[in-house]
């Protein structure tokens, strides 16, 4: 029927741009992609992670764990060897992440853990047995399992937990149990329920008796009108176009059933349509998707995979045994709580220890270059009267004063800056104050320094100065190099003989 054309008899079908009035208004077709803060709240969210060395078919069991958990899991999660379970309980918060589900191996079983964080229980269950999606749809004619089934969270049946006949504590772990696993998975709001929404069914069952187990099924579900023929149903399925060729009319197709199988058709339970457009019935059901577990619960815990044992299938302690426990475990917290408070103090003292000694350094660099600036204007006066010019009363104040440099009697570049001032044959005392007009700038032959010295000056510098320098570093060069034990022997003699100098005056 073309969408749009209202028929004789029965509803109006619902077209793409319905009119309203005499005009036609186009009907939202995106979803409001913005989230209460009241659904984040109430939507339960999860991470699926492997811990340790696991095998092929478990790393797979987790993916399509993650499946059955979506679209509320990260289902893209990448974790590593080097995270931690503290790295996904820190950002837990951030994406309002409520459970934990962790899947490890051992050489014997293969475990699975159900946390709630931030303050636990701890529910540890062993995998007895389990199926892949794979290994479903293997066996199946025709597999069942859309795209758009992930879109929506699954709708979830518990069975088996709340059988009369356990005892006191027994009553307890399951009650405990079935609240874990209701936790999982979001609750039905009756009033925005939404039928076209329900495509997928989780079913928990509990099994009584000596293995105590919880049957695990996943199952999509599927819709079919109701009093219709076969062939009518087959061609308005909207999966896919069926084949005519065989066929010479469309009546040939539609009264020898559309080639459906009678399985196709079997059973279903009927329920009534909640479509507003659509009147009648509709039989739904069920066909397995996987994964299938079968989970035996072996232990429980108050916090988050630690904190006091509430329940072991193995072992059984007594009353005062419980109660020596958790005195150890009080006992231990408080030794916590101790150390932490006495870690945070130490490194409150060693912040107080570093910010002291750098304020000291700061005080004694000021005092430091306080005492130079006074000290280098005296000596620049001293300097003045005497006709003598201090390199160091002469440059910036603001300036820190250099290192002095080590000798190394092994190093020829210092064995040869020394060469040039030996070779020239004056004065270093002279040459490193910076020299004046004395007697000893006039013969440049016998001192090579002239204005300025080997340091500062104004027309010297390190070739020499003046006219007597440049004389002076000829001669030197025209000297015969000398062997390098000895030239280091005379090099140490002129810098002793000139600390020396020093020394006396």
């Amino acid at each position: 029927v073309p969408q749009g054309v209202r028929l004789l008899s029965g509803p109006a079908v619902p077209s793409a741009m319905p009119y309203h009035g005499n005009r036609r208004k186009k009907r939202k077709t995106g979803g409001d992609t913005e989230v209460s803060e009241r659904e984040k709240k109430n939507t339960p969210r999860c991470f699926v992670l492997r811990r340790g060395v696991v095998g092929d078919r478990v790393k797979r069991l987790v993916q399509d764990f993650r499946d059955v958990m979506s679209p509320n899991a990260a289902v893209k999660l990448k974790e590593t060897r080097l995270n931690r379970i503290e790295d996904f309980i820190a950002v837990a918060g951030h994406f309002h992440v409520t459970h934990l589900v962790l899947f490890t191996c051992t050489k014997l079983n293969t475990w699975m853990k159900i946390v709630k964080i931030p303050h636990g229980p701890t529910l540890t269950f062993k995998v007895n047995s389990f199926s892949l999606i794979a290994d479903i749809r293997a066996q199946q004619k025709k597999p069942a399992h859309g795209p758009k089934d992930l879109l929506y969270a699954p709708l979830q049946v518990l069975h088996g937990f709340g059988k009369k006949g356990d005892d006191g504590k027994k009553a307890q772990i399951v009650q405990l149990t079935s609240d874990m696993l209701r936790g999982l998975f979001p609750p039905v709001d009756v009033p925005t329920f939404n039928q076209a929404h329900c495509r997928r069914v989780v079913f928990f069952g509990h099994e009584g008796g000596e293995q105590d187990t919880v049957q695990f099924r996943h199952f999509s579900i599927q819709r079919r009108a109701t009093g219709l023929q076969r062939g009518v149903t087959k061609l308005m399925s909207t999966g896919k176009i069926p084949s005519m060729g065989r066929y010479g009319d469309v009546a040939d197709f539609v009264l020898g059933g559309g080639g459906a199988t009678e399985s196709e058709f079997e059973g279903g339970e009927e329920v009534p349509n909640m479509h507003w457009y659509k009147k009648g019935r509709v039989a739904i059901r069920l066909r397995e998707c996987g994964p299938r577990l079968q989970l035996q619960l072996i232990k429980a815990q108050e916090g988050v995979l630690s904190g006091n044992v509430l329940y072991h299938r193995w072992t059984t302690k007594t009353p005062s045994q419980i109660q020596v426990l958790q005195e150890k475990a009080r006992q231990k917290e408080k030794l916590k709580e101790r150390n932490a408070k006495i870690e945070g103090e130490y490194h409150k003292l060693q912040a107080d220890k570093l910010e002291a000694k750098k304020r000291r350094r700061e005080e004694r660099l000021a005092e430091k270059f306080g005492d130079g600036e006074d000290a280098g204007g005296e000596n620049g006066k001293e300097d003045q009267k005497g006709g003598v010019k201090d390199v160091g009363a002469s440059g910036k104040d603001s300036a820190p004063p250099t290192k002095k440099q080590r000798f190394n009697p092994f190093s020829h570049k210092k064995v040869g800056a020394r060469k040039k001032a030996v070779a020239g044959g004056g004065d270093q005392d002279a040459a490193v104050s910076g020299g004046g007009k004395g007697s000893a700038g006039k013969d440049g032959q016998d001192s090579g320094t002239g204005k300025g010295g080997h340091k500062g000056g104004s027309k010297g510098g390190s070739k020499g100065g003046g006219k007597g320098g440049r004389k002076g570093g000829r001669a030197g060069k025209k000297e015969k190099r000398l062997p390098t034990k000895e030239r280091v022997l005379e090099a140490f003699k002129s810098r002793s003989g000139s600390a020396t100098g020093k020394g006396k005056r």
